[in-house]
């Protein structure tokens, strides 16, 4: 059976980092703070194309 935990359960599982440099951090933290007022959540690494309709795409 494959999973997110290693077969060695005496080892922490690894996880790939989603923000990978100072910018990206510094411009999630300012996100999550605006959007935290609405109500609203940030996801990051999501492409705009999976949740907004852009003319003339495929996925529209």
């Amino acid at each position: 059976m494959s999973g997110p935990f290693p077969k060695d359960a005496s080892k922490p599982p690894t996880f790939k980092r989603l923000l990978v440099d100072d910018y990206e951090k510094v411009t999630d933290a300012r996100f999550q703070e605006a959007c935290s007022r609405l109500g609203a959540r940030v996801c990051p690494k999501v492409g705009l194309k999976e949740v907004l309709p852009i003319e003339g795409s495929s996925r529209s």
